[in-house]
């Protein structure tokens, strides 16, 4: 069985702590991320590929089962609480078990192999977010963006502004360089310091300009002999 790549979130420090210790103690498992609330945990998925999450419920802003309920690419969960309320809501969302605090490594080591046996068959033929969607954050919220339905991005200052195919651009606090590197080089073109393109939706192309939809966008030399080599193939 390969590695299984985890994240954990808790709010609570101690809390936190003591499931990073107990994941540590399994040689299978790998801590790639400890996070304090949802916000952090949203943005970490579009960096790292998890294939389980160890997730408080309560936490500040955004709880852990409102998280499974917008980030649809989400990898399987294990839940954490105090509080036994949400275990219906929980197990509606298909998570793999549901530990109330406070935790023994028994109980901790028990729902990690429930979820080793889960997917013992499948587990390197899933696919991780990352390889089919962007998520962004946009007015306190992750936004999930399919690559498969952008058309072109732009450079604006300190943000990105990803035109899709359908529905309004979303805007977002974000590095280009960040964006690229989740973006296939097969599918997606820098064509400008300003711009990159889906190579789908290239309708025209001139010396110095891109036809995107009803969109002309600027081509730099730096990125011609690319554009050129997109027109010769």
């Amino acid at each position: 069985m390969p590695t299984i790549k985890c994240l954990i979130a808790d709010d609570e420090p101690y809390a936190r702590q003591l499931i990073v210790d107990y994941a540590r103690r399994v040689p299978f498992l790998e801590v790639v991320a400890t996070c304090r609330d949802a916000w952090e945990v949203a943005e970490r998925l579009e960096k790292e590929s998890v294939d389980l999450l160890l997730l408080d419920i309560e936490m500040p802003e955004w709880d852990g089962i409102s998280l499974l309920k917008t980030c649809e690419s989400a990898p399987r969960a294990i839940l954490i609480t105090a509080h036994r309320d949400y275990a219906v809501q929980a197990f509606d969302l298909e998570v793999v078990d549901y530990l109330l605090k406070p935790v023994s490594f028994e109980r901790f080591l028990k729902a990690i192999y429930r979820f080793r046996k889960q997917h013992a068959t499948s587990f390197d033929q899933r696919p991780h977010p990352e390889n089919s969607a962007l998520f962004l954050k946009q007015n306190r919220q992750m936004v999930r963006v399919d690559f498969s339905d952008i058309s072109y991005l732009e450079v604006m200052g300190d943000y990105v502004k990803v035109i899709p195919k359908t529905g309004d651009p979303i805007v977002s606090k974000i590095t280009l360089k960040e964006v690229l590197s989740k973006l296939s080089e097969e599918a997606f073109l820098q064509i400008h310091r300003s711009f990159v393109v889906a190579k789908s939706e290239v309708e025209a192309i001139t010396t110095d300009k891109v036809k995107v939809g009803d969109q002309w966008l600027a081509v730099s030399r730096p990125f011609r002999d690319q554009v050129r080599q997109l027109w010769n193939g």
